[in-house]
Protein backbone atom coordinates (compact mmCIF):
# COMPACT_ATOMS: atom_id res chain seq x y z
CA UNK A 1 0.00 0.00 0.00
CA UNK A 2 1.91 3.52 -1.10
CA UNK A 3 2.26 5.74 1.59
CA UNK A 4 0.58 9.32 1.06
CA UNK A 5 2.93 12.21 0.47
CA UNK A 6 5.16 14.36 2.14
CA UNK A 7 4.29 18.06 2.64
CA UNK A 8 6.68 20.60 0.68
CA UNK A 9 8.64 22.19 3.10
CA UNK A 10 8.14 26.06 3.17
CA UNK A 11 10.12 28.31 0.65
CA UNK A 12 12.39 30.70 2.50
CA UNK A 13 12.48 33.73 0.97
CA UNK A 14 16.01 35.12 0.10
CA UNK A 15 15.20 39.03 -1.05
CA UNK A 16 16.33 41.55 1.60
CA UNK A 17 13.76 43.10 3.35
CA UNK A 18 12.97 46.86 2.26
CA UNK A 19 13.36 50.07 5.12
CA UNK A 20 10.12 50.84 6.55
CA UNK A 21 11.83 54.67 7.38
CA UNK A 22 8.80 56.84 6.84
CA UNK A 23 9.53 59.65 3.43
CA UNK A 24 10.71 63.22 4.53
CA UNK A 25 7.92 65.05 4.22
CA UNK A 26 8.72 68.03 1.28
CA UNK A 27 8.20 72.25 1.98
CA UNK A 28 5.01 73.43 1.43
CA UNK A 29 4.28 75.20 -1.97
CA UNK A 30 4.46 79.13 -1.40
CA UNK A 31 0.37 80.14 -1.04
CA UNK A 32 -0.26 83.33 -3.61
CA UNK A 33 -1.18 86.92 -1.42
CA UNK A 34 -4.62 86.82 0.36
CA UNK A 35 -6.71 90.09 -1.96
CA UNK A 36 -8.73 90.65 1.05
CA UNK A 37 -5.37 92.34 3.16
CA UNK A 38 -5.66 95.91 0.89
CA UNK A 39 -9.77 95.42 0.32
CA UNK A 40 -9.94 95.77 3.92
CA UNK A 41 -7.29 98.68 4.21
CA UNK A 42 -9.29 101.09 2.08
CA UNK A 43 -12.27 99.95 4.02
CA UNK A 44 -10.25 101.47 6.77
CA UNK A 45 -9.36 104.12 5.22
CA UNK A 46 -12.88 105.07 4.29
CA UNK A 47 -14.45 104.80 7.60
CA UNK A 48 -11.82 106.98 8.98
CA UNK A 49 -12.27 109.97 6.94
CA UNK A 50 -15.93 109.18 6.98
CA UNK A 51 -16.06 109.36 10.78
CA UNK A 52 -13.98 112.56 10.45
CA UNK A 53 -16.09 114.54 8.40
CA UNK A 54 -19.47 113.27 10.10
CA UNK A 55 -17.25 114.99 13.04
CA UNK A 56 -16.68 117.97 11.45
CA UNK A 57 -20.17 118.52 10.22
CA UNK A 58 -20.98 117.99 14.01
CA UNK A 59 -18.72 120.58 15.58
CA UNK A 60 -20.17 123.23 12.11
CA UNK A 61 -23.80 122.17 13.58
CA UNK A 62 -23.19 123.04 16.98
CA UNK A 63 -21.40 126.28 16.00
CA UNK A 64 -24.57 127.26 14.30
CA UNK A 65 -26.62 126.94 17.11
CA UNK A 66 -24.57 129.01 19.17
CA UNK A 67 -24.85 131.77 17.20
CA UNK A 68 -28.35 131.40 16.64
CA UNK A 69 -28.95 131.31 20.00
CA UNK A 70 -26.92 134.19 20.56
CA UNK A 71 -29.08 135.68 18.04
CA UNK A 72 -32.78 135.13 19.13
CA UNK A 73 -31.66 135.77 23.14
CA UNK A 74 -33.68 138.51 24.62
CA UNK A 75 -33.78 139.65 27.74
CA UNK A 76 -36.40 139.19 30.41
CA UNK A 77 -38.17 142.77 30.23
CA UNK A 78 -40.59 143.45 27.48
CA UNK A 79 -39.39 145.72 25.01
CA UNK A 80 -40.17 149.25 24.94
CA UNK A 81 -41.70 149.71 21.50
CA UNK A 82 -42.60 153.55 22.34
CA UNK A 83 -40.47 156.42 20.52
CA UNK A 84 -37.09 156.89 21.73
CA UNK A 85 -35.88 159.73 23.78
CA UNK A 86 -34.65 162.58 21.50
CA UNK A 87 -30.79 163.18 22.16
CA UNK A 88 -30.52 166.40 23.99
CA UNK A 89 -29.51 169.07 22.75
CA UNK A 90 -25.49 170.31 24.04
CA UNK A 91 -26.20 173.76 22.70
CA UNK A 92 -29.49 174.35 24.66
CA UNK A 93 -27.70 176.68 26.88
CA UNK A 94 -25.11 178.71 24.67
CA UNK A 95 -25.09 181.95 23.69
CA UNK A 96 -26.20 182.64 19.82
CA UNK A 97 -23.56 184.95 18.05
CA UNK A 98 -25.02 186.88 15.13
CA UNK A 99 -23.56 189.10 12.70
CA UNK A 100 -26.02 190.98 9.88
CA UNK A 101 -22.81 192.71 8.49
CA UNK A 102 -21.08 188.66 7.49
CA UNK A 103 -24.58 187.53 7.56
CA UNK A 104 -24.55 183.89 9.21
CA UNK A 105 -25.02 183.20 13.05
CA UNK A 106 -23.14 180.15 15.58
CA UNK A 107 -23.70 179.26 19.06
CA UNK A 108 -20.80 179.16 21.08
CA UNK A 109 -20.42 178.35 24.90
CA UNK A 110 -21.27 180.83 27.70
CA UNK A 111 -17.97 180.84 29.34
CA UNK A 112 -16.33 181.86 25.94
CA UNK A 113 -16.09 186.00 26.04
CA UNK A 114 -16.52 187.80 22.41
CA UNK A 115 -13.48 190.27 21.73
CA UNK A 116 -13.83 193.72 19.76
CA UNK A 117 -13.38 192.91 16.19
CA UNK A 118 -13.73 194.54 12.73
CA UNK A 119 -16.65 194.84 10.93
CA UNK A 120 -15.77 191.33 8.88
CA UNK A 121 -14.66 189.06 11.35
CA UNK A 122 -15.83 187.69 15.15
CA UNK A 123 -13.27 186.89 17.64
CA UNK A 124 -13.79 184.58 20.46
CA UNK A 125 -11.52 184.05 24.00
CA UNK A 126 -12.42 180.61 25.01
CA UNK A 127 -10.37 181.36 28.06
CA UNK A 128 -8.87 178.32 28.10
CA UNK A 129 -4.40 178.07 28.16
CA UNK A 130 -3.35 176.44 25.43
CA UNK A 131 0.33 175.12 25.92
CA UNK A 132 1.97 177.59 23.78
CA UNK A 133 3.66 180.23 26.35
CA UNK A 134 3.47 184.23 25.13
CA UNK A 135 6.63 186.52 26.16
CA UNK A 136 5.16 187.30 28.94
CA UNK A 137 5.74 183.71 30.25
CA UNK A 138 1.69 183.31 30.59
CA UNK A 139 0.01 180.69 28.29
CA UNK A 140 -1.85 181.89 25.14
CA UNK A 141 -5.03 181.13 25.45
CA UNK A 142 -7.28 179.84 22.30
CA UNK A 143 -8.95 181.84 20.79
CA UNK A 144 -11.65 181.01 18.13
CA UNK A 145 -12.30 183.08 14.94
CA UNK A 146 -14.87 183.72 11.81
CA UNK A 147 -14.72 185.76 9.20
CA UNK A 148 -15.13 186.57 5.23
CA UNK A 149 -12.48 185.26 3.47
CA UNK A 150 -11.00 187.11 0.25
CA UNK A 151 -10.91 184.69 -2.63
CA UNK A 152 -7.18 185.73 -3.56
CA UNK A 153 -6.12 185.54 0.05
CA UNK A 154 -8.15 181.51 0.04
CA UNK A 155 -5.95 180.77 -3.38
CA UNK A 156 -2.14 182.07 -1.63
CA UNK A 157 -2.22 180.46 1.91
CA UNK A 158 -4.48 177.08 0.89
CA UNK A 159 -1.79 176.13 -1.70
CA UNK A 160 1.11 176.90 1.03
CA UNK A 161 -0.47 175.01 3.96
CA UNK A 162 -1.54 171.12 5.08
CA UNK A 163 -4.60 170.11 3.47
CA UNK A 164 -6.40 167.62 5.82
CA UNK A 165 -9.33 166.91 3.63
CA UNK A 166 -13.33 167.47 4.21
CA UNK A 167 -15.73 166.91 6.84
CA UNK A 168 -19.29 167.28 6.70
CA UNK A 169 -20.76 168.85 10.00
CA UNK A 170 -24.81 169.32 10.04
CA UNK A 171 -25.25 168.45 6.34
CA UNK A 172 -22.68 171.57 5.47
CA UNK A 173 -19.12 170.51 3.83
CA UNK A 174 -15.93 172.02 5.24
CA UNK A 175 -12.51 171.85 4.26
CA UNK A 176 -9.86 171.60 6.92
CA UNK A 177 -6.55 173.00 7.01
CA UNK A 178 -3.26 173.84 9.32
CA UNK A 179 -1.89 176.86 8.34
CA UNK A 180 1.44 178.22 9.68
CA UNK A 181 1.44 182.09 10.91
CA UNK A 182 2.73 183.38 14.25
CA UNK A 183 1.02 179.94 15.35
CA UNK A 184 -0.03 177.29 13.57
CA UNK A 185 -4.07 177.23 13.75
CA UNK A 186 -7.09 174.88 12.75
CA UNK A 187 -8.73 176.02 9.74
CA UNK A 188 -12.16 175.25 8.39
CA UNK A 189 -13.23 176.83 5.03
CA UNK A 190 -17.22 176.75 3.89
CA UNK A 191 -17.77 178.01 0.97
CA UNK A 192 -21.48 178.71 0.49
CA UNK A 193 -23.41 179.03 -3.07
CA UNK A 194 -23.22 182.87 -3.28
CA UNK A 195 -19.60 182.39 -3.82
CA UNK A 196 -18.97 183.82 0.31
CA UNK A 197 -15.92 182.41 1.57
CA UNK A 198 -16.34 181.43 5.36
CA UNK A 199 -13.16 180.50 7.30
CA UNK A 200 -13.51 179.74 11.09
CA UNK A 201 -10.10 178.77 12.68
CA UNK A 202 -8.62 178.08 16.72
CA UNK A 203 -5.68 179.18 17.39
CA UNK A 204 -2.81 178.00 18.97
CA UNK A 205 -2.85 174.42 17.31
CA UNK A 206 -1.32 171.00 18.09
CA UNK A 207 -2.52 168.05 17.16
CA UNK A 208 -0.79 166.64 19.87
CA UNK A 209 -1.90 168.45 22.67
CA UNK A 210 -5.66 169.72 21.52
CA UNK A 211 -8.16 169.34 24.19
CA UNK A 212 -11.12 166.76 23.81
CA UNK A 213 -13.47 169.02 25.46
CA UNK A 214 -12.75 172.21 22.89
CA UNK A 215 -12.56 170.02 20.07
CA UNK A 216 -16.52 168.97 20.61
CA UNK A 217 -16.94 172.52 21.41
CA UNK A 218 -15.53 173.65 17.66
CA UNK A 219 -17.55 170.63 16.52
CA UNK A 220 -20.41 172.01 18.15
CA UNK A 221 -20.35 175.36 16.80
CA UNK A 222 -20.00 174.27 13.62
CA UNK A 223 -22.75 172.52 13.58
CA UNK A 224 -25.04 175.25 14.77
CA UNK A 225 -23.41 177.61 11.93
CA UNK A 226 -26.35 179.51 9.43
CA UNK A 227 -26.74 181.92 7.09
CA UNK A 228 -28.96 184.39 8.17
CA UNK A 229 -29.70 186.63 4.90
Amino acid sequence: MDSPPLPNPPIQSTNTPQSTAAPTPSAPSPQPPSSKSPLLFVVTVLLLAALGYLGYQNWQLQQQVKRFEAIIQVDNEPYDFSSPTPASDQTANWQTYTTESLGFSFKYPPEWTPEPTTLHSVSLNTGIPSWATMSNGNNQVYVFDAFIEEPINYENWSQQSTYLGEETIANNRFEKYIVADMYYSLNYIYKAANGKIIRFLLFPYDANQYPDTLKQDIHQILSTFKFTD
